[in-house]
């Protein structure tokens, strides 16, 4: 080890012994108790190049979370931490052994963190597609009992038979049908389809009787069109079968000589796992059975034209629809261009915006601040309607406040925000109000010397909501050395101490960037962005309690359609709302740099 570094941990460590977090409320010392440059209390392991344990209390994100009482007084070999570590010694203390590797242990799957792109643990929503069971009784006008659905088709769909159920009319080249105008993203929903079949009442080998349900990506339907499914179960009177078609290929199928009425589900996840049933009889379960997307539910079919002299034809009894959106890192929607406006008609374009920043004002409304050619400028979001529309702060293109320093992190405050910057002695804080007119001076608050470091930077702060016990805290992630990712927190704001090391060693790039740490869905997640050859893009670590951290994915963020950011996108902020995650980013095109944003649902899991 160099003797400067060793210098500098000698000063941060100084001669105690105590290797542990304090007494006092979560590990954290009085706000005015706490070092500013100086000693902040227990730090990482001497070698600063290494990943050290966690040295701070769990912080959990939610008042009602106990964190997963298994492993309340486990031990180190089968704490919560061994969850993350890839090896089969996950277990709480009252299992007696291990029973699967991190995530896939029953008591690991208690964790909130586990629930992050596995779509284990779900939050139930209502969905306004399909009909239950009965449902159609008494129904003597289609389009008027299903409200919802689109019929398409010529001959059309028709009610059918005692009970009442969906007759797929169709004609032998064209499909007949419902589509459902809503629309079901299967690339965060997951989705069970319980389908009760009546055959018909006799189909010859020549006979055209068939029924299908599932979901598509196709907008609508017109009379002279086919059904091109994304995932979908077809039942052929003339052959007596089921089919599972994915992407338009066939996947199985299964005899089906059942004379009355049979009841199928599909189970689709997120991941891309499928689960086909026949009544109560699991018949295929596949991971990565289909390609998940945004789609339609639709119901379609053949079947010949009802009379009072016809056997009854095939059709659809039950088409109920049950849906839990889940959080999946990369479900994104609305990416688009943020748009600068200044007072009047003018636009501002900072071509080589940098380091976006965004809060809640004391009216809710979203501000966002970022460097321009080393300025800081600030806007606001003036309508929820115009989502990507801030207007600047300032009457000209001038910036809010010259030269702040580096990474500005904006962060809600009582009476206005907190601005946290970076610079060669540390990060530093400052007030601003409100309007972005009146600022305070910078005051250090956190020394890369307590972190065992020569630099810190980008830093990215959370609050922490308070419980019965605990009141509020803030939590913050910053870069060490280039190389690190290192957890601290704070009664305050001002004075922070080290709680974890963030794992970037997990990492399989050539740098690390600016993370953005923000509370949502019950869990810690921080994006990062990193780079990899010549493109960025945004990973996300994800921790209950700010103490263990598991990697959930390398390019949660990355590339998408737009001509702006097909190199890549890096410097993502996050601010959570109801419901959803918010991360304003830079798009990155080769030769200039474009504020952008990207939306997806970020629910709260049911454990």
């Amino acid at each position: 080890m160099r003797p400067t570094l060793l210098l500098l941990l000698a000063v941060a460590f100084g001669c105690s012994d105590d290797g542990g977090a304090a007494d006092s409320d979560a590990g954290l010392p009085p706000g005015a108790d706490g070092g500013v440059f100086g000693d902040a209390g227990p730090s990482p392991a001497a070698d600063a190049g290494m990943e050290s344990p966690a040295e701070g209390e769990p912080l959990p994100t939610a008042p009602d979370y106990d964190l997963g009482s298994r492993f309340e007084g486990a031990d180190d070999g089968a704490g919560a931490g061994s969850c993350f570590d890839g090896e089969d010694n996950d277990r709480g203390v009252d299992a007696s052994e291990p029973d699967g590797i991190d995530c896939e242990d029953a008591d690991c799957a208690s964790l909130r963190s586990c629930c992050v792109g596995r779509a284990t643990c779900c939050e139930p929503i209502a969905a306004p597609i399909g009909f239950a069971a009965g449902a159609l009784a008494g129904c003597d006008d289609l389009e008027a009992c299903l409200p919802e659905a689109t019929p398409f088709g010529d001959p059309a769909p028709f009610l059918d038979g005692d009970p009442a159920g969906l007759g797929l009319a169709g004609d032998s080249e064209y499909d007949s049908g419902l589509h459902w105008d809503a629309t079901t993203d299967l690339r965060t929903e997951a989705v069970s389809v319980e389908a009760t079949f009546q055959p018909p009442g006799d189909c010859g080998s020549t006979c055209l009787e068939s029924v299908a349900f599932g979901f598509t990506e196709q907008q609508g339907l017109a009379d002279r069109e086919h059904v091109e499914p994304l995932v979908a179960l077809v039942a052929s009177g003339a052959r007596s079968e089921v089919r599972l078609l994915a992407d338009g290929a066939e996947i199985a199928r299964w005899d089906e000589p059942a004379t009355g009425p049979v009841r199928w589900t599909l189970r689709l996840a997120p991941t891309g796992a499928l689960e086909v049933e026949r009544e109560d009889e699991l018949l295929l379960a596949r991971a990565g059975g289909f390609r998940p997307a945004a789609a339609h539910l639709v119901a379609w079919g053949h079947s010949r034209n009802p009379s009072a002299s016809d056997p009854m034809g095939a059709r659809l009894e039950e088409l109920a629809v049950t849906v839990e959106r889940c959080d999946m890192p990369r479900a994104w929607s609305a990416r688009e261009p943020v748009e600068l406006a200044l007072a009047g008609a003018l636009t501002f374009d900072p071509a080589d915006a940098a380091s976006p920043s965004v809060a809640r004002d004391l009216a809710g409304r979203l501000t966002l601040a970022f460097l321009h050619q080393g300025d800081l400028f600030v806007a606001k979001r003036p309508s929820e309607a115009e989502p990507a529309r801030f207007l600047l702060t300032t009457a000209r293109d001038e910036p809010a406040l010259p030269d702040p320093g580096s990474g500005p992190e904006l962060v809600e405050a009582d009476d206005g925000f907190w601005l946290y910057t970076a610079g060669p002695e540390g990060i530093r804080r400052r007030t601003m109000d409100d309007a972005a007119e009146v600022f305070g001076d910078a005051e250090p608050v956190l020394s890369p010397v307590p972190l065992g470091a020569l630099q810190v930077d980008a830093p990215t702060v959370a609050e922490v909501p308070a419980t019965t016990s605990r009141p509020e805290r803030w939590a913050m992630v910053v870069r060490a050395d280039e190389t690190r990712l290192v957890a601290v927190a704070s009664t305050d704001g001002r004075s922070w101490r080290y709680w974890s090391e963030v794992p970037a060693s997990l990492l399989n790039v050539d740098a690390i960037g600016e993370p953005s740490l923000s509370v949502g869905g019950g869990v810690y997640q921080l994006h990062v962005a990193v780079r990899r050859g010549t493109r960025w893009r945004e990973a996300l670590f994800v921790s209950d309690e700010l103490l263990y951290w598991r990697l959930v994915d390398e390019a949660a963020l990355g590339p998408d359609a737009l001509p702006s950011d097909r190199v890549g996108v890096r410097a993502g902020d996050a601010v959570v709302g109801d419901g959803e995650v918010e991360v304003f980013h830079l798009g990155l095109d080769g030769q200039r740099t474009t504020l952008q944003r990207a939306v997806r649902p970020l629910p709260t899991p049911s454990l």
